[in-house]
């Protein structure tokens, strides 16, 4: 399909049917075993209150790497499918 098409053209064939450029959004790698370890979690304790909480620490251990992932992504999507991470 050897068509040539103006960048204008294509931008205005997108914005008609209402899809605009948005920032991907980075997500941890969430393990369908981990999403359910956070279910029982939040399921567990979802009764407590701000003075429960009080009495709580976590820590996390990370690694934090300088200069890494600084390329941005960008995806082509409607407003309400933006966030959709299956398409």
């Amino acid at each position: 399909m050897n068509i040539n098409l103006l960048k204008r053209t294509i931008q205005g064939i997108l914005e008609k049917e209402g899809i605009t450029k948005w920032r991907a959004i980075k997500r941890p790698l969430l393990l369908t075993e981990y999403a359910a370890k956070r279910l029982t979690f939040a399921t567990e304790y979802n009764d407590f209150n701000e003075s429960d909480w009080e009495r709580v620490i976590f820590s996390d251990e990370c690694s934090i790497q300088r200069g890494a992932g600084l390329t941005q992504t960008w995806v082509y999507r409607t407003l309400y499918k933006k966030y959709n991470k299956d398409i």
